[in-house]
């Protein structure tokens, strides 16, 4: 996954959807609407 998923996850620009054990790391999947939403506002940079 591209560091810049993880960023925008962070400061709250794009909601992660975690799936897989809780234990562990898991997985982060994100509806691709809302990542063309941030790239087409001209969020994604930085």
């Amino acid at each position: 996954m591209p560091p810049t998923l993880r960023r925008w996850d962070k400061s709250g620009k794009l909601k992660a959807i975690r799936v897989g054990n809780k234990k562990r790391v898991g997985e982060r999947r994100y509806h691709r609407e809302d990542i063309i939403k941030l790239i087409t506002k001209g969020l994604g940079s930085g």
